[in-house]
């Protein structure tokens, strides 16, 4: 969709070249992308895959997100390991069974271990939901 070149590396991982310079489209249909590259590699029965999506629900309306999440829920549950990047706080704490936070404080761990931690109490609260978060 991005019309950027894919490269298949000694390791035999597909790279997407999209944000290089100079050949980065942005691609509002990030969940169409995400079930073309599923179709895909079902088509070439891949025993397994990770995706690494980068703000997936950014610049998207509510329906929207609700359905990328759904879909990366959905993935997830097919066994498809999900790595995430997101400024969403309290969406991706919904949706995470482990967390990793970068800023002045790190912290990874579980998604249980996150909501007892000091910066999980701090962040959660900062977004307004902690007492709504399970």
């Amino acid at each position: 969709l991005s019309g950027s070149f894919l490269f298949r590396g000694m390791d035999g991982t597909i790279r997407d070249l999209a944000a290089l310079r100079g050949t980065y489209r942005i691609i509002p249909e990030t969940a169409i992308a995400v079930r073309m590259l599923m179709d895909g590699l079902q088509e070439i029965h891949a025993g397994s895959a990770h995706i690494l999506l980068d703000e997936p629900v950014s610049g998207l309306d509510p329906k929207a997100s609700a359905e990328m999440y759904s879909l990366i829920s959905k993935l997830n549950k097919e066994g498809v390991t999900i790595i995430m990047i997101s400024h969403d706080i309290l969406s991706s704490f919904h949706y995470a069974s482990h967390i990793l936070h970068l800023g002045s404080t790190n912290f990874f761990g579980s998604r249980q271990q996150y909501l007892e931690s000091d910066i999980g109490h701090l962040y959660l609260k900062l977004e307004g939901e902690e007492e709504h978060v399970e």
